[in-house]
């Protein structure tokens, strides 16, 4: 696996873990240090986001597949819990414990403007990371595909290949049919020239003979 995403995932990891002790915290905070912690934690989010985001660019320079899909796995486990850490956060920053300070009880009943963006601003991050998520599926479906795709490509280039080996043994089968029916009728035409000459012979011979004869015989 990629050393730049070891370091990455690594990283990552011990933020979301004191994030996490942090928002852990906040229940033991009241009033302006409860919403200080609240803030904190939200600062720390976008951080955190920004290094999922460099990891991500980190997983097409894995060149094994099988170890590709482990990282990926790994950023989608990053992004669940930095979603999970969202809602935590959103949850704190609803909750309202008692207490029996008018002041600090007026502070967690009534949420500032700039409280409520960052509710708002953390509901949406989460539905972006949801979404996140499913793009992510969704790349690793094409990227599956098209590995799919290379395969069967460099099984039809061999198909064509044996095709044409084929092809090719089928012509030199008929170019060597062809020369044998050539040899064939040689073979045949040769026999047929012997016949004629083994006949031209006997008839000399025939001649001869009967020539010697007749001339023992005229004496």
């Amino acid at each position: 696996m990629s050393s730049d995403f070891d370091i990455y995932y690594n990283t990552i990891d011990k933020m979301l873990i004191d994030a996490d002790k942090a928002a852990d915290k906040v229940n033991s905070q009241v009033g302006e240090n409860r919403m200080k912690y609240i803030d904190q934690i939200l600062d720390r989010i976008q951080p955190i986001e920004e290094e999922i985001a460099l990891a991500e660019n980190e997983l097409p320079m894995i060149s094994n597949i099988k170890e590709r899909e482990q990282a990926s796995i790994k950023v989608g486990s990053l992004n669940s819990r930095v979603s999970s850490l969202k809602q935590k956060i959103n949850q704190l920053n609803q909750a309202r414990p008692s207490t029996n300070d008018e002041d600090v009880v007026q502070e967690k009943v009534v949420l500032s403007d700039m409280n409520k963006v960052q509710v708002a601003s953390v509901l949406l991050d989460a539905a972006k990371v949801q979404l996140h998520d499913a793009d992510q599926a969704l790349t690793e479906v094409v990227v599956l595909n098209n590995e799919i795709t290379t395969v069967l490509a460099a099984d039809l280039i061999k198909l064509n290949k044996v095709n044409d080996d084929l092809t090719g043994i089928q012509a030199e089968n008929a170019i060597a049919k062809k020369q044998l029916k050539q040899l064939a009728q040689r073979v045949t035409s040769n026999k047929c020239y012997m016949a004629v000459f083994f006949l031209v012979v006997l008839g000399v011979l025939g001649l001869t003979v009967w020539d010697i004869v007749n001339t023992y015989t005229k004496k």
